[in-house]
């Protein structure tokens, strides 16, 4: 399996960053804090991806340290492998609630299911586990003691009996004693009659709940509720409208000294007639005598009427003569004077009353008005008229307004009589469906409650099962774990001895392993335990077990090498050996991620070809 490129869209500090590898050594060189580890654990997660802890551990887990520093929701990015002359591409997108992982074969483009069989057979059956105690070394990340040496035995041991180092035999062992005490301590005799309780209690509430109203009429009864309210409202308005219409209505008619319509048309019916006579006499005459031609109207009169008088004695005076003719002349004279006289008498006692009509009208408009109208005589009666026709509609208006009140106050009294009515229906379904809820509460409590118990019944009924399973385990891995040893170990024994001679320069002739996996370094035919031996040799030591489980695991694939700062406690010598032999002997990738130079000057001046790759 070979790394060709990654391009890291956000992961901790890291942004937006393209990286090609190819085959050999690949130096990732940086100050503390350029970001070699985020970038190792860029590739970790690109290969396995990101575990999320949950609790308080989420707040330390990987996933939130190196979650990206801008913010950013493109938290991952992209890996292309190569395997077997085939190329891939994973891409994996950390954030939740998005496709978290894609697995494309770009040779062949198609995409494949990111399944965990697809994976494995990419990976060469490498696993998280598998990754940290081989191809991944840390500084001071390599046990120093016997629990190492326990985890090197659970590999050994795991790599017939279980096909993966991912199963700690000892401490899987020790689990499954755990887990046959937790089954016989988790058999609960009390679960099934609590068990028969929580189903009584539930069929009952069910039932109950069966006869309920579902609460659908809730808002039909607040729609009739607020209807009514808005209707009383409006009642109420316009009932206090109506009272303001005949309050001014009635002061106005009192004002007007109007106490019922009978007065309107009774003084209508008085202006009319005064009309009509102002009209009778306007037919006869052109217009009244006024001013000046009153008193001279009625001085010519009196002459007129004198002259007739006169005329007659004159006439008589004259027949008693035997003057006839003259007479007559004289007779007609007179008769034709008396007449004038008569008629302008008239006239001017229809001027009077004329005058009268007029005094009436206007006494009429301010006995009603409460004051004297500013209009000539002829427009009076019509002004008059007019405003006593509004006095008129006014009273009718009052009337209906008053008709209107009492319908208005009719239905505002049925309104308010059926509020109470609708409020109490309201307030009774409101309660019958927070009673429903609660009983729907507590079934829902009793149904999880009884779920939980449901486990344990359950979990009674598979105890015995899960206790003869777990025995026969036991005894199985026992048996495996003391006779694996006896095939594998000669061959790991002797092939990390030859890694440890390599590595070392020879200055250790093997590694013996016992039985239980202590270790021990060969040097002039003597075994040292290795706890004697310096901090520097034991890294190389742990270092040459780690490659042989590589070359056991993987004897025909070349797996990539990450060493993050593993070299920390290697003198320059031992450095300068351990990668020479790096570059000689280990055919996969090697990723080596440094803060210091002394790595870059040792495979230069050992003129070893390696690729530089540097962090800011």
């Amino acid at each position: 399996m070979k790394i060709r490129r990654i391009h890291i869209n956000h992961f901790g500090k890291l942004e937006n960053q393209t990286i090609s590898f190819s085959q050999g050594i690949h130096v990732i060189s940086g100050e503390n804090e350029s970001g070699k580890s985020t970038l190792h654990a860029f590739l970790q997660a690109m290969l396995f991806g990101i575990e999320r802890s949950r609790g308080r551990g989420a707040r330390t887990d990987a996933y939130s340290r190196y979650l990206p520093w801008n913010g950013s929701n493109t938290y991952g990015g992209v890996m292309e492998l190569e395997k077997d002359g085939v190329c891939y591409s994973i891409h994996r997108n950390f954030e939740k609630n998005v496709q978290p992982c894609t697995l494309v074969d770009e040779t062949h483009a198609k995409e494949l299911t990111p399944s965990g069989a697809n994976f494995s057979e990419l990976f060469s059956g490498l696993t998280p586990a598998l990754y940290a105690n081989t191809l991944s070394v840390g500084q001071l990340r390599a046990a120093t003691g016997p629990e190492l040496a326990d985890e090197l035995r659970n590999h050994i041991v795991n790599l017939r009996s279980a096909g993966s180092s991912s199963v700690d035999i000892s401490q899987a062992l020790l689990s499954l004693k755990k887990e046959k005490k937790k089954q016989e301590s988790a058999f609960s005799r009390e679960a099934d009659h609590e068990n028969v309780e929580l189903g009584k209690r539930i069929h009952i509430l069910e039932e109950e709940l069966k006869t309920m109203p579902a609460g659908k009429e809730i808002p039909s009864l607040e729609h009739k509720k607020d209807t009514l309210d808005r209707e009383i409202l409006r009642l109420g308005a316009h009932h206090q409208q109506l009272t303001n219409i005949i309050s001014r209505g009635e002061e106005s008619l009192k004002n007007h000294q109007i106490a019922q319509e009978a007065d309107v048309e009774e003084t209508l019916e008085q202006v009319r007639e005064l009309e009509e006579d102002r009209q009778k006499f306007l037919s006869h005459y052109r217009k009244p005598l006024t001013g000046a031609l009153r008193p001279l109207a009625a001085a010519l009169g009196l002459i007129l009427a004198a002259g007739a008088l006169a005329g007659l004695w004159f006439s008589c005076t004259l027949v008693l003569s035997r003057h006839y003719l003259p007479a007559i002349g004289v007779f007609l004279g007179s008769i034709v004077s008396g007449t004038l006289a008569v008629r302008l008498g008239r006239r001017r006692e229809a001027s009077s009353d004329y005058r009268e009509n007029c005094r009436m009208m206007r006494e009429i408009y301010e006995y009603h008005f409460g004051e004297n109208p500013d209009v000539p005589d002829e427009e009076l009666a019509s002004l008059l008229e007019e405003r006593l026709n509004h006095c008129r509609n006014l009273y009718q208006t009052i009337a209906q307004s008053h008709q209107t009140l009492r319908q208005d106050m009719d239905a505002l009294l049925k309104a308010q009589q059926k509020q109470p009515a609708i409020l109490a229906q309201l307030e009774q379904a409101r309660r019958q469906q927070w009673l429903m809820e609660q009983k729907e509460e507590a079934l829902r409590s009793l149904q999880n409650h009884r779920d939980a118990i449901q486990e344990a019944v359950q979990m009674n009924r598979r105890v015995e099962e899960e206790i003869a399973a777990i025995t026969l385990a036991m005894e199985t891995m026992q048996e495996l774990s003391s006779t694996v040893f006896d095939s594998f170990g000669f061959f790991l024994e002797e092939k990390a001895s030859e890694l440890v001679k390599g590595l070392t320069d020879g200055a250790y002739a093997g590694l013996a392993i016992d039985e239980d996996l202590s270790l021990s370094l060969i040097q002039d035919g003597k075994r040292i335990p290795l706890y004697q031996a310096s901090t520097g040799t034991i890294e190389q030591v742990y270092l040459a077990f780690r490659l042989a489980c590589v070359e056991f695991l993987w004897p025909d694939e070349q797996m990539p090498l990450f060493l993050d700062d593993s070299f920390a406690y290697y003198d320059s010598e031992r450095l300068s050996a351990t990668l020479r032999w790096l570059s000689e002997n280990y055919s996969g990738q090697i990723f080596l991620f440094t803060c210091h130079q002394r790595e870059e000057e040792i495979l230069s001046a050992a003129k070893i070809p390696y690729h530089r790759i540097p962090l800011s």
